[in-house]
C-alpha cells in the first residue's frame, strides 16, 4: 500500500508542478487572468485523477496506476492512441495536408 501511495503523492506532486509551470507560461504569454483559469482546468483535472482514482476504475486506468490488470489496459490504451494519431498524421500527409 506504501508503494501505491508513493504513486500517487508523486502523480499529484508532479501535477502541481505541472500547474504551476502552466501558470507561469500563460501569465508571460497572455497575462494573470489566462494563467489563472489555465493553472484551475489543470487542478481540476489532477484533482478527478487523484479522488476519482478510488471510485471508478476508469480513472484508474486513466491515472496509469493499479494492479497489472489497470496497467496493462493503460498501455494498450495509450499505445491504441499512438496509432490513431500516426494513422491521422497519414492520412493528412495523403490528403495533401500537414
Amino acid at each position: 500500500m506504501t508503494e501505491l501511495m508513493d504513486v500517487r503523492t508523486t502523480q499529484a506532486a508532479g501535477g502541481l508542478m505541472l500547474a504551476v509551470l502552466v501558470a507561469a507560461v500563460f501569465w508571460i504569454a497572455q497575462g494573470p487572468l489566462s494563467a489563472m483559469i489555465a493553472a484551475g482546468w489543470v487542478v481540476a483535472a489532477l484533482a478527478v485523477l487523484h479522488f476519482g482514482r478510488k471510485r471508478s476504475d476508469a480513472i484508474t486506468v486513466l491515472g496509469g496506476s493499479g494492479d497489472e490488470r489497470a496497467r496493462s489496459l493503460h498501455t494498450r490504451a495509450l499505445a491504441f492512441a499512438g496509432f490513431v494519431m500516426w494513422a491521422h498524421h497519414l492520412v493528412g500527409r495523403h490528403r495533401g495536408q500537414r
